[in-house]
């Protein structure tokens, strides 16, 4: 459960209205063409065909081109420990609304801070440090959400509308968000570097 669950928490945070612009004036109906003469066909000299262009060959993925070593592989096992725990939290809490769901996975995601970076080469490793402390600030914001706020769009407009405090929170958890996405972004780019595929911690418990 990772920033994919934002949507629904942020998503009461601006509501834009639009209204729908007036059609514009129809033109003016065009005036009856002259009548003219039908022409004489002419056939013209046939065109040489032109040469079919050879099909581009696929892009191939970036190779490596640098090796993290053991510190790397094990950078990719740790973060896949724990997007199997918050994948199995996921199927287990089918059913469950997504606040439900969210803060129920806040212990799992919490072990993000703890992994280790002994080892690492140092933009591999300060990449995923930047991970880490976007991640913190992201699930401190969380733990900040009042357990009585809905998870439906709708009933959390009106919730909202009574707890205006929350939307301070809710302003900082879109932001927040945000930058734990460029963050991701950040590290998905040190991975291929060095060959590392952190896919599967970063798409851990979204629905398929």
């Amino acid at each position: 459960m990772q920033i994919r669950t934002l949507a629904g928490v942020a998503a009461v945070i601006a509501l834009a209205s639009c209204e729908k612009p007036a059609a514009p004036p129809a033109a003016p109906s065009p005036a009856p063409a002259a009548e003219t003469a039908p022409a004489v066909p002419v056939t013209p000299p046939p065109a040489a065909e032109a040469p079919v262009p050879s099909p581009a060959p696929a892009a191939e993925a970036p190779a490596a081109t640098a090796d993290a070593g053991p510190a790397g592989q094990k950078l990719v096992a740790d973060l896949n420990v724990i997007a199997d725990e918050l994948s199995a939290h996921t199927a287990a809490s089918k059913g469950q609304d997504q606040m439900t769901i969210m803060k129920g996975a806040l212990p799992i995601m919490k072990k993000l801070i703890d992994v280790q970076t002994d080892g690492l080469p140092e933009d591999l490793g300060t990449a995923f440090k930047t991970v880490q402390t976007a991640g913190a600030e992201f699930l401190a914001d969380i733990e900040k959400l009042p357990a009585d706020m809905p998870s439906d769009q709708a009933a959390m407009a009106e919730w909202v509308s009574k707890n205006p405090e929350a939307m301070t929170v809710l302003t900082g958890l879109a932001a927040k968000g945000q930058t734990m996405q460029t963050s991701q972004q950040g590290l998905e780019e040190a991975g291929v570097k060095y060959g590392l595929d952190f896919s599967k911690f970063f798409n851990a418990g979204n629905p398929q």
